[in-house]
């Protein structure tokens, strides 16, 4: 039996080509057809999502396609992004019977001012020839700053460990943004530091999801673990701290164990 869903997959896939864009099952606002196997084959299948902090690097920078004719005559072709902020090095033309071209497209200066959030944008190949269109998505995340996430731009924030930390948007305590540590293995930590003046009232809030009693999130301050690290599947908690006079390094620490 199939579910509705599962129903517009399939139409979507043999009445609009296998990589059309589809919205929810209830409705047909926002389709895209884009047929495959038309003459004209493009390579890699597989979007791309760039991914970096406000004023970047985003990485993947950029994405070759390989276009080859696998029609018996000659395609015609053409190439557009739908948004400016993606440039490619060619525009169109003419493939022989077994000819490839390689298209390359990649970020431009624009997405450097870009506010964090999530964009979206289409590399569109037509073939001329046959009449049929084949899109590939480009999905750029546009992450805060560590500063912005932290709500403490004027601090100097550095990361390390086997993966850096970094702002995002999905999770956070107020609404906007948050720090999350780097992706870790076993046996492996990620760190976020900054120096502040004393005396001072500290206070954060920090959650963690990881194996309870093995992996563990963890605060420092110069260089000594306060008490009560979170492990486990933790919620937003507030913690505060009085800081003495001088300069405190303060460290949260994410680390895994062994197994």
């Amino acid at each position: 039996m199939l579910f509705r869903s599962e129903i517009w997959a399939g139409f979507a896939k043999r009445g609009m080509g296998i990589n059309a864009i589809a919205p929810p099952s209830w409705t047909t606002v926002g389709v895209v057809e884009s047929y495959e196997g038309d003459g004209l084959q493009v390579y890699p299948v597989a979007d791309i999502q760039p991914t970096g902090s406000q004023g970047g690097p985003f990485l993947p920078a950029s994405q070759i396609y390989t276009l080859t004719c696998i029609s018996t005559g000659q395609v015609d072709w053409s190439v557009i992004a739908a948004e400016p902020w993606l440039d490619l090095s060619l525009s169109g033309g003419r493939l022989a019977p077994g000819e490839t071209v390689e298209l390359l497209a990649g970020l431009n200066a624009n997405v450097l001012s870009f506010i964090p959030g999530t964009y979206s944008n289409l590399v569109v190949i037509s073939n001329h020839t046959s009449g049929a269109t084949t899109i590939r998505r480009v999905t750029l995340k546009v992450n805060p700053t560590l500063g912005e996430a932290l709500n403490a731009p004027e601090l100097t924030w550095s990361t390390g460990g086997n993966a850096p930390w970094a702002g995002e948007l999905e999770i956070s305590h107020d609404g906007f943004a948050a720090a999350a540590s780097g992706g870790i293995l076993n046996n492996e930590s990620s760190w976020i530091e900054t120096t502040v003046t004393g005396p001072a009232t500290l206070s954060f809030w920090w959650q963690v999801s990881s194996e309870s009693n093995f992996d563990f999130l963890s605060f420092y301050i110069n260089d000594v673990a306060q008490p009560s690290p979170i492990s486990g599947d933790v919620g937003w908690q507030e913690r505060s701290y009085r800081l003495p006079p001088g300069t405190q390094t303060l460290r949260w620490l994410y680390s895994k164990d062994s197994s």
